[in-house]
């Protein structure tokens, strides 16, 4: 004890602050714990007001555990501090089993908590609320309540405060008629002491007497407030009210009361941002997962987002009044619940109880759904009833009471919420989704009548009910067990899910199969005439002429079946096949079905991944495996060009994909066999069309490739999948190959069900139903594909059963489903269930096509698109259509045959012949509003387009301004064609043949367009020829042209005659004996051009007037003018044509070359510069680099390309060998980019010289090979201009002592039927970089060894083939030793036979005698015999070997460098013969 005294002693000596610090702090903390728990008891324990309570005294407990326990006070407070943790956990033993503590937010919910403020000054509304007490009491002087009767009164305040007495002065003179004494009254009366004593609160007597004299009263009532232990948010206060009288003036004491007030704005401000990203969370989930931009395509069993939709949802008005809804639903409730709520202290165990935690967690989400539901069903535009309304429904109807509950707690805590809490609160509205969708799915099937299990509604009400406890838990505050539930919730819906899925499985195999057993294992010939078709066939893979087969017949005749088993005992041939049937996945892909017939793991073609997914830049040539070995650039060119290259070039990969194909027919010796099933099926997609297009056009042109691949289509007999003829593209498959057609006929249907019901192992048809199905499906209609889907029908409607491996009819169906109705009795009965207004919509949209868009049919019905939206996917949810998974707003029909039935048969069964044809002419006139009202055509197909034109001409006049829209949708299509380079198959110019048609003065507005496309037209083609090319007195291009210049503006006429110039230039048109000169001259003779286009008319005029021998004078002439008016473009062009053409030095080229590459930089030029910039080796690599790093349009690019291949020219001539090797990378890949053949040809050329120059042969050899074979792939005929290649290849292979890549080229052309004309391996040799000196023939190697030629044409065409060709070489009166040795190749080539020069100059020189002198060359003998030699060639089948007549007879009269009019006339009748 001693110790302890002098430890005191020591502390209170040296650290007395310590020491009396450490016992205020357990004192104050102690008090604040005493006034918690008050507080706490005052409310009847509520669960956060306990909480709070204890945690105060946690706090005091751990501050006493600090104190010394010598401490005077140590033993009392420790004391006071366990009694008052007893008195706490007693009432929490009781408040456990009052609502109050079980549910946090109870009191604030049924409205208890009026000490709450959330917004005021708290400790101001507390002395008002106390003062409001006592005024409701009764006067103690007066009759009456205090607030009615009036005293004076004096109000003393401890501890004193100006602003808690000017509050309660302020609150008693506003509301009461008493007279309140103010401080500075109390100055006046009493003094200055007197003062001091008011604010101290220590009146005396006498004071109190002056006041009652000074006021002239025998009573004075004063109202003293005290502070009884206020701390943080809670505000303590009590209020005495005493009495003095002028005969006893000590205060008479007359009632006392207090109150506790919670400043809850904290609280309020952190609900307000719980309630603020709870909203955020739901909107975000909401509309991520319910607006259509995330969605889960089954097909390809991926998430797919679309923008477009989110953007469309948040437009819609339709969540408007979702949200306001549920906002309504949630005020009503909150109102309402406060009328019908416990006690606060209600015992757990009563029924009101029992019931208030039901009612709250219930009653929100009923009221939300049904009012919600009602809303929309009233004023909203979409389908309600729907799996989707219905989820968003939900969602809100689950998620917003969630909101509500999470507010009210946060709102009833005494603590901030914290991060944690928050991610709750996001993952609890995130596990709400999946069983919003389940419930949404299974009320809308209810709602509808649709058949559900009972296991499903088990399941899902049980669900229900989980996400009940969901709430209650949320109710109760217990987070944990949220979860828990949720995620039990979560389980049970994916349950449902995969119960559904297994439903869709099931349907879709019962959907397969005929019967549990293969009654058709393979093909039945009987009742068909399958065996003349097979002979078609033997004689098609045998026939080496014939490489095109067409197979038709209906539908499910059997021809899949036949072309199947027929293949399956071939040998040697190898199998690609694949349909068009676009109800398959693969076709919603590009190239999909090309992908499927020659990716898949079973075609053994090896192609690379990426073969149809890339562009064809890179020159694989006809022999892939030639590849140039150059130098990589230091960057790469193609990421600095600015040009569109997004499209794969059909015609490249065409025959890149039949070069693969013929070389692994090549290497293992099999025959390529092609299937393309369904081709009726075409017309659904252009670009399918355009690759087949461009496929069967490289094939035509190549012997290789028809030596080694064989194409089959089959098609549904001679109709589209419109029903209409389908004739335009079989026409395109005959005009380019050599085709042999066949039809599969049902000849005897009886005949073929009797055989189909025997031929099995497995099952026994029984007595009763063969005869059966012979008696109703006997007819001309029948199909095999139709029995099988009939018995199949039978046995799902119980009319046929499986017993003992025996197809038994039990029973005869009356009015069952007529076969012409087979393949369609399903969606039928599906379409059965639609509501008017979704048949309306169907109907429209089977109108439209097979495919359809949305917007389309919400402007044919004047209908909000999502309505639209919500109606389709109702539509698409019983399985009558898809919707498109990469095109917004895009369905189409699951059944070809369903909607060929709806948009025909249907609607005329449902109207008259007037009324379906008013109602479709209404439904075009619709369709064509819209698409005129959507300004921008780009945003439909090709093949909507088409179907525009056909709509707008089938109205006609019906239409407003019909030859404008007609016209316009034209040009579209022309302008999207005439950009692609598979439009030199014509379609385009078809296009503006029609245009041209219509056209008048008013449709001067295309003209812009009508320019674009001539331009394009050059740059796919590299001139106009497409346009001349007419056996009419007018051509196209003259017509266009005759129009532009009758209604053009100035500058469109300057523009279409400098185009005329450009393609007279280009062309060689200016020649005398061109035919088409004199329409030519009309622009040579024009003279309005634009003055900005004077100088470049000049320099056109200029080529033409020299033949591109300009002198130096008229170029001087022509650059002083381009500088004058900076055209530097055209400043360019003049330059590199005098670098050329013109007449200079190396030095001169190399300066104007150098300032040619400053024009390219964009760097502002000095005309005096041009014959004196000189750059460096270096500075010319760092500029071509900066030229391209700034990026490159295609102007750009063709400059550049230009300019690069007189530097290669330059270097190559000066033997810097390093510098054309570095610059012919940069050519090669920007010619490539842009088309630019020559430039290609030059980069090839040089870089394979400097190579060779360097030693490298094998480098150099690889490219000149690989320039030979793409001058062979791009080129009809070999000509001298194949020259620079084979000299090439020659030098290197005699370099190497190895001729075998000379071997090769000559095997290719062999396989191409070409061969090396004598103006080829005659040709003068002084452009030679190797030699100007040796020609091509001293460069060939030696050889005894005769060509074998394995497949030759027909023997028996010899004498009439080598007649015509003789007719050929003395139509001129001229036979030279070029077109003999060229005669010799070709009948070695088609014949394998040798001529005699000899023989064959004495037959040509009797057949030149047969032209007497002077006589008309049409009335000569060789003429007629000519004439009688076509009509025996007309007769000829054989369509390919008329071709190749034609072919070699052109390349024949070119022999010699000219054409002479009488094999001009020639070429003409043989066009005509064959």
């Amino acid at each position: 004890m001693l110790i302890r005294k002098l430890k005191f002693l020591i502390l209170l000596l040296f650290f007395p602050s310590l020491l009396f610090s450490q016992i205020e702090e357990v004192e104050r903390l102690y008090k604040n714990a005493t006034v918690a728990c008050f507080f706490s008891a005052s409310k009847l324990n509520s669960y956060y007001d306990l909480q709070y309570a204890e945690s105060i005294l946690d706090s005091t407990k751990f501050a006493f555990s600090k104190l010394e326990k010598t401490h005077p006070k140590y033993i009392t407070l420790s004391e006071n501090i366990n009694a008052l943790e007893k008195e706490l956990n007693i009432s929490k033993e009781i408040a456990t089993d009052n609502l109050n503590y079980i549910f946090p937010s109870f009191s604030l919910l049924a409205g208890h908590r009026v000490d709450y403020n959330f917004i005021d000054d708290t400790e101001e509304l507390l002395l008002e609320d106390l003062l409001q007490s006592f005024l409701n009491q009764a006067d103690p002087i007066h009759k009456g309540n205090l607030s009615t009767t009036s005293h004076f009164m004096i109000f003393e305040v401890e501890p004193f405060s100006m602003m808690h007495v000017g509050v309660l002065l302020d609150y008693i003179s506003l509301n009461t008629s008493h007279y309140a004494i103010r401080p500075h009254e109390f100055k006046s009366i009493l003094g200055k002491d007197g003062y001091e004593r008011y604010i101290s609160n220590g009146l005396l007597t006498e004071d109190y007497s002056k006041i009652l004299n000074y006021y002239g009263t025998d009573n004075l009532l004063t109202i003293s407030l005290s502070e009884n232990g206020s701390f943080n948010s809670i505000f303590y206060k009590g209020i005495t009210l005493s009495i003095i009288n002028k005969t006893n003036l000590k205060k008479v004491f007359y009632k006392y009361t207090e109150q506790f007030k919670v400043d809850k704005s904290d609280a309020f401000n952190t609900a307000i941002k719980s309630l603020f990203f709870l909203f955020l969370a739901l909107a975000f989930i909401y509309f991520i997962m319910f607006s259509g931009y995330l969605k889960y395509d089954s097909r390809k069993r991926i998430l797919i987002t679309s923008l477009k939709n989110l953007l469309r949802e948040l437009k819609s008005f339709d969540h408007l009044l979702l949200l306001g809804s549920a906002i309504i639903a949630i005020f009503t409730f909150s109102e309402l619940s406060k009328n019908i709520r416990p006690e606060i202290n209600a015992f757990k165990g009563d029924l009101l109880s029992m019931l208030w935690p039901v009612g709250q967690v219930v009653t929100p989400m009923l009221m939300i759904f049904f009012i919600g539901f009602l809303i929309r069903y009233k004023f909203s535009r979409s389908t309600t009833s729907s799996p989707e309304s219905l989820t968003r429904l939900i969602f809100i109807s689950l998620s917003c009471p969630y909101l509500y509950l999470e507010y009210h707690d946060s709102l009833s805590q005494s603590t901030i919420t914290d991060f944690y809490n928050y991610l709750g609160y996001f993952v609890i509205l995130f596990l709400l989704i999946i069983p919003s969708i389940t419930l949404g799915k299974l009320l809308s099937d209810l709602y509808r009548k649709n058949y559900q299990k009972k296991l499903l509604i088990f399941v899902e009400s049980l669900n229900i009910i989980i996400l009940i406890m969901v709430q209650y838990f949320v109710l109760a505050g217990d987070t944990i067990y949220s979860l828990i539930f949720l995620g039990i919730s979560n389980l049970i819906s994916l349950y449902y899910f995969r119960v559904r899925e297994n439903e869709k499985n099931l349907t879709k195999i019962t959907k397969n199969r005929i019967v549990d057993f293969d009654i058709m294992p393979n093909f039945i010939s009987n009742g068909t005439n399958a065996d003349i078709v097979i002979g078609d066939i033997n004689k098609f893979i045998n026939d080496a002429e014939k490489n095109t087969f067409i197979l038709s017949g209906k539908q499910g005749s059997g021809k899949t079946r036949l072309l199947n088993q027929y293949f399956q005992i071939k040998e040697n041939i190898q199998l690609f096949k694949g349909s068009f049937d676009d109800q398959k996945d693969i076709y919603d892909k590009s190239f999909g079905i090309f992908k499927h017939i020659f990716m898949d793991s079973n075609s053994n073609l090896n192609l690379p991944k990426n073969f149809f997914n890339r562009s064809t830049e890179a020159v694989k040539g006809i022999n892939n495996v030639f590849k140039a070995v150059t130098k990589v650039a230091p960057i790469d060119v193609s990421q600095f060009l600015d040009i569109e290259d997004n499209s794969t070039n059909l015609m490249d990969l065409s025959s890149n994909l039949l070069e693969e194909l013929a070389k692994h027919g090549e290497k293992t010796n099999k025959k390529q066999i092609v299937i393309f099933e369904d081709y009726h099926f075409i017309e659904n997609d252009v670009d399918n069309k355009n690759f087949i297009n461009a496929l069967m056009k490289s094939y035509s042109k190549r012997i290789f490739f028809q030596k080694h691949i064989k194409f089959i289509f089959s098609y549904k007999s001679e109709k589209n999948i419109k029903g209409e003829p389908f004739n335009t593209y079989l026409e395109e498959l005959t005009s380019l190959t050599k085709v042999i057609k066949s039809e599969l006929i049902i000849t005897n249907p009886k005949s073929f069900i009797s055989k189909y019901c025997v031929k099995t192992d497995n099952l026994i048809v029984g007595d009763k139903l063969s005869p059966y199905l012979i008696e109703k499906l006997g007819s001309d209609s029948f199909s095999p594909l139709a029995l099988s889907v009939y018995i199949k029908e039978l046995i799902d409607e119980k009319y046929v059963v499986i017993d003992n491996n025996v197809l038994k009819l039990i029973k005869s169906p009356k009015d069952f489903v007529s076969e012409n109705e087979l393949f369609i009795k399903k969606d039928k009965i599906l379409f059965d269930t639609l509501k008017d207004e979704e048949i309306k919509i169907l109907i429209s949209a089977a109108n439209y096509g097979e495919k359809f868009n949305a917007e389309v049919l919400g402007h044919i019905w004047n209908l909000d698109l999502i309505h639209v939206i919500d109606i389709l996917e109702r539509i698409e949810d019983i399985g009558l259509i898809n919707d498109d998974p990469i095109n917004d707003n895009c369905y189409n029909f699951n059944n070809i045959n369903f909607f060929k039935w709806l948009k025909v048969s249907y609607r005329k069964k449902q109207n008259n012949i007037e009324d379906l044809n008013q109602k479709e002419i209404e439904f075009d006139k619709r369709i064509i509003d819209y698409v005129f009202k959507s300004e921008n055509l780009n945003i439909f197909s090709k093949n909507e387009i088409y179907s525009f034109i056909q709509r707008l001409e089938k109205l006609r006049n019906r239409v407003n301004n019909y030859d404008d829209k007609l016209i316009k949708l034209r040009f579209h299509l022309a302008n999207q064609l005439f950009k692609s380079p598979e439009e030199k198959n014509g379609e385009g110019v078809l296009l503006l043949h029609e245009i041209f048609k219509l056209i008048k003065s008013n449709h001067r507005n295309f003209i812009p367009v009508i320019i674009s496309v001539i331009k394009d037209c050059i740059t796919q083609n590299g001139n106009l020829k497409i346009l001349l090319d007419e056996e009419d007195d007018k051509t196209l291009l003259e017509t266009i042209y005759d129009y532009i210049l009758a209604f053009g503006n100035k500058k469109e006429k300057s523009d279409i005659n400098i185009i005329n110039l450009k393609n007279l230039w280009s062309q060689s048109l200016y020649k005398p004996q061109n035919g088409h000169l004199a329409f030519f001259n009309k622009s040579f003779d024009f003279i309005d051009y634009q003055s900005e286009d004077q100088v470049r008319v000049e320099f056109y005029k200029s080529l033409i007037e020299t033949q591109g021998c300009i002198s130096k004078k008229q170029y001087d002439e022509l650059i002083n003018l381009a500088f004058k008016t900076n055209n530097f473009q055209l400043l360019g062009e003049i330059l590199r044509d005098r670098i050329l053409r013109g007449n200079l030095n190396q030095k001169e080229k190399k300066a104007i070359l150098d300032f040619c590459l400053y024009l390219e930089s964009d760097e502002l030029p000095n005309q005096n510069e041009i014959h004196s910039k000189k750059l460096e080796d270096n500075e010319v690599k760092i500029k071509i680099s900066y030229i391209i790093e700034s990026k490159l349009n295609s102007q750009k690019a063709s400059n550049l390309s230009y300019v690069l291949s007189r530097y290669l020219e330059f270097y190559s001539l000066k033997k810097n060998h390093e510098m054309v090797i570095y610059l012919s990378s940069f050519a090669k890949k920007i010619a490539l980019h842009i088309g630019d053949s020559i430039g290609l040809y030059n980069s090839l050329k040089y870089s394979g010289y400097s190579y060779y120059s360097q030693g490298e042969n094998n480098n150099s050899l690889l490219i000149y090979e690989e320039y030979f074979c793409k001058m062979l792939e791009d080129t009809e005929y070999i000509n001298i201009y194949f020259r620079d290649a084979l000299e090439g290849v020659l030098y290197n292979c005699k370099a190497l002592n190895d001729y075998s890549a000379f071997d090769k080229i000559n095997q290719l052309l062999k396989k191409e039927a070409k061969f090396l004309p004598y103006s080829l391996i005659y040709s003068n040799p002084k452009r030679s970089l190797f030699n100007p000196d040796e020609q091509i023939l001293s460069l060939l190697p030696k050889s005894n060894t005769k060509p074998i030629f394995k497949d030759s044409i027909t023997s028996g065409y010899y004498n009439l083939t080598k007649s015509i060709l003789e007719c050929f070489i003395a139509a001129d009166k001229d036979f030279d030793k070029a077109e003999l040795f060229d005669l010799k190749q070709i009948i070695l080539l088609l014949f394998n036979k040798e001529i005699n020069n000899n023989s064959m100059s004495e037959l040509i020189s009797k057949k030149i005698k047969s032209i007497k002198p002077g006589e008309e060359f049409e009335k000569s003998k060789l003429f007629y015999d000519f004439i009688n030699y076509g009509k025996k060639i007309k007769l000829i089948e054989d369509e390919y070997f008329k071709k190749q007549i034609f072919y070699y007879c052109k390349l024949l009269v070119g022999s010699d460098g000219n054409i002479h009019p009488n094999e001009q006339l020639l070429l003409l009748k043989l066009k005509d013969f064959i």
